[in-house]
């Protein structure tokens, strides 16, 4: 049971990061709360740097958002299959922030 529900608090706290993230104006707390918050479990590494490789790239943080990125297929690289798609979407945004650069 308290390992249920420690994991239930701890979804409530990434979606709340997140959610944090997305927003123009609290999105400095949402990339403080996914930078600081997830240390305590590896499970989360891995999507923890992926979303703040969106949250640095809507910030137009773009070196940290790739180093998120690079950071996040580095730990991916040896998922499963059926969830490769993730790994798909980070590449492409590698791609989309080198295609960009001056």
């Amino acid at each position: 049971m308290f390992r249920s529900c420690r994991m239930m608090a701890a979804v409530a706290v990434a979606l709340l990061a997140l959610a944090l993230a997305a927003g123009k104006a609290t999105r400095e707390e949402g990339i403080r709360r996914l930078s600081y918050g997830f240390d305590f479990d590896p499970l989360y590494w891995p999507l923890t740097r992926l979303a703040l490789g969106h949250a640095y790239e809507a910030a137009g943080q773009r070196d940290s958002a790739a180093q998120n990125y690079q950071r996040f297929l580095k730990l991916w690289d040896k998922a499963q299959p059926d969830v490769q798609g993730r790994a798909h979407e980070a590449n492409a945004a590698l791609q989309a922030l080198s295609h960009d650069r001056p």
